[in-house]
């Protein structure tokens, strides 16, 4: 179930910042700071534990023959780390560059959406979850 919350840590806070009005700076705040920490920590632990051969892997049957498949290899997990990373970084420095600015409700939940689908597309276990993504 770890990549399927990795991938969750920051689709759940882009749909949430979608229904928070536009003048509910700390709420907004609070859930892209928890997203991106939260896929930084699910991130780390995951790579502990690939680093002491586990497996990880969610595979989600949508009709025969057709299936989700979230997997953790050594590329995909790199470039898991380096976008969950990168987010956190970026998040705290688009806070306070886009201060005042207009629609930010709106670009931290796309913002978000991005990363669900690169952090998706590192993930994806075959050809269907990459197109999804």
């Amino acid at each position: 179930m770890l990549p399927l919350l990795i991938i969750g840590s920051s689709l759940i806070p882009g749909v949430l910042i979608l229904f928070l009005r536009e003048n509910q700076l700390a709420m907004r705040t609070f859930l892209n700071l928890f997203g991106a920490v939260a896929k930084v920590g699910l991130i780390a632990w995951v790579f502990a534990g690939y680093l002491r051969g586990e497996v990880y892997a969610f595979v989600f049957q949508l009709a025969p023959g057709l299936e989700f498949a979230l997997r953790v290899d050594q590329l995909g997990l790199f470039f898991a780390t380096l976008s969950g990373v990168l987010w956190l970084i970026t998040t705290l420095y688009a806070i306070g560059y886009l201060e005042g600015g207009k629609h930010r409700r709106r670009f931290f939940a796309f913002f978000s959406f991005c990363i669900t689908a690169a952090t998706g597309i590192a993930l994806s276990g075959n050809v269907i979850t990459f197109f999804i993504f």
